[in-house]
C-alpha cells in the first residue's frame, strides 16, 4: 500500500525553521523510508527554496502566491486523489506549518508542533497499523466544538477520506475539522489534557511513557 505525506507550507516568517524541523524528523523516524511521496500544497509570493523542495520523494500539487489561501486547498488536493478511483488505496500522514504566523514567537505553539511530530511521526508505526482498525489516527481527539484533531497533524486512509465532502476553503477552522466531519472510528494516542496556546506542554511530559490510545467512534444519519 502507498503512504503519502501531505504537507502544507505557507512560507511567511519563520516557514523555513519549521519546515526544517518536520522534513529533519520525517527522515530520524524513519518515515522517509517508508513514504512514496511528500505532497506538498506551496503558498508563497516569493521565490523559495528548501531541501526538501528539492528532494526526490516530494512533489507540489498545490501552489498559490495568495498567502490567504488556507490549509483546505492542501486538503482538497489529498481528497480529489483519493477520489480518482476507488482502486486508489493509501494511507497517509497530513502535516501543516503549524506556527508559523506567530513567527517563532509563542514557545507553547512551538511545543505543541514538538508534541505532535513525535507522536505521528516516531510512533508512525503504531499510527499506520491502528488504520486497519480506526479511520484516523493523532494526538488531542476533541469532541467539542466539532471533532477534530487539535493542531491537525494525524493519520488516516483514502477509504475514509472518500466518505468526507470537499474541505470549506472559506471558514477558517474548517480544515482542523475535516477529518473527523465523517461518521468513523477515531483514535488518539495521547492526550495532553490542558490548553496547549495557554500551557506549555514539553517532551518531559511524554517522551520514554507508554503509548495510552483511546478511541471516539462517530455514527451519523
Amino acid at each position: 500500500m502507498n503512504v503519502y505525506i501531505y504537507f502544507h507550507i505557507c512560507c511567511i516568517n519563520n516557514w523555513a525553521n519549521i519546515v526544517t524541523f518536520l522534513y529533519d524528523k520525517i527522515k530520524s523516524s524513519g518515515l522517509y523510508d517508508v513514504v512514496t511521496e511528500i505532497r506538498c500544497g506551496v503558498i508563497t509570493a516569493e521565490t523559495v527554496s528548501h531541501d526538501l523542495f528539492a528532494d526526490k520523494k516530494t512533489r507540489i500539487v498545490f501552489f498559490s502566491t495568495d498567502n490567504t489561501h488556507m490549509e483546505a486547498y492542501t486538503i482538497n488536493a489529498l481528497f480529489d486523489e483519493a477520489n480518482v478511483s476507488d482502486d486508489a488505496v493509501f494511507q497517509v500522514l497530513y502535516l501543516h506549518t503549524k506556527g508559523v504566523r506567530h513567527n517563532g514567537t509563542n514557545k507553547n505553539v512551538t511545543d505543541w508542533t514538538t508534541y505532535m511530530a513525535h507522536f505521528v511521526m516516531d510512533h508512525h508505526e503504531l499510527c499506520r497499523q491502528s488504520l486497519d482498525q480506526y479511520d484516523a489516527v493523532g494526538v488531542n481527539l476533541q469532541s467539542v466544538p466539532n471533532l477534530h484533531y487539535s493542531g491537525n497533524f494525524w493519520w488516516s486512509t483514502s477509504k475514509h477520506i472518500r466518505k468526507l465532502r470537499p474541505c470549506n476553503t472559506v471558514v477558517y477552522h474548517a480544515p482542523e475539522f475535516w477529518i473527523g466531519s465523517g461518521e468513523g472510528s477515531y483514535l488518539t494516542v495521547w492526550q495532553s489534557n490542558n490548553n496547549l496556546y495557554e500551557e506549555g506542554y514539553t517532551a518531559e511530559e511524554y517522551e520514554g511513557l507508554p503509548v495510552s490510545p483511546k478511541s471516539i467512534v462517530v455514527k451519523r444519519n
